[in-house]
């Protein structure tokens, strides 16, 4: 238990490092054209979502479970365009990484991650309400590129925010006791917690 808890927070460490330390790159280094730039930024969050998604474990029981691949689906705008190539043919929890671009929410069901970019939050809530609780499926919202406040989390277990020149990340503690999903304990001591309040 020890061997496993360090070397998830030496990974954890890492990813910490690697993000401030390209953020911080892509933002202040002298001659990087705008597209190299962008490009950089992105790639970088795409790591970051793969990063958490290492940190969370799926039921023994999830029917998502039961095939080869393991499924990240992006709500509605691929907003991260070519960077998220870069986790094609990447392993996530022993399964080949497939990427997805969901038009809606009726095209999530074999999805076991949806990344939800902060502009389509409105759309997502709506479709939300009307549709049975994702119960197994990991929910990130990303408003690293866009302005939020804790009352955005609705029901979102996870949103990546921007700190200055590094990304950090939210996590609804309400949104994940109510799935069937765990998160490392470790990498909750790195994330802000946010609850409903009363």
């Amino acid at each position: 238990m020890s061997f496993f808890r360090t070397k998830t927070q030496q990974a954890l460490a890492r990813l910490g490092h690697r993000i401030a330390c390209g953020i911080a790159l892509a933002l202040t280094v002298p001659g990087i054209n705008a597209d190299d730039a962008v490009r950089q930024r992105d790639e970088i969050r795409a790591a970051f979502v793969f990063n958490l998604a290492r940190f969370v474990s799926w039921p023994a029981s999830s029917p998502l479970l039961h095939s080869d691949q393991f499924n990240l689906c992006i709500y509605r705008t691929n907003y991260l365009g070519a960077a998220m190539d870069t986790l094609i043919e990447k392993s996530l929890h022993g399964r080949k990484l497939h990427l997805y671009l969901a038009r809606d929410l009726s095209d999530i069901a074999s999805c076991q991650i949806l990344l939800i970019p902060g502009e389509n939050l409105r759309d997502y809530r709506r479709e939300a309400a009307a549709t049975a609780q994702l119960r197994d499926i990991l929910t990130i919202a990303d408003f690293s590129l866009t302005p939020h406040s804790h009352r955005d989390h609705g029901g979102i277990m996870v949103t990546i925010v921007r700190k200055d020149s590094s990304l950090g990340f939210e996590v609804d503690l309400d949104a994940v006791r109510n799935s069937d999903l765990k998160m490392s304990s470790e990498l909750l001591k790195l994330a802000v917690i946010v609850e409903d309040e009363g």
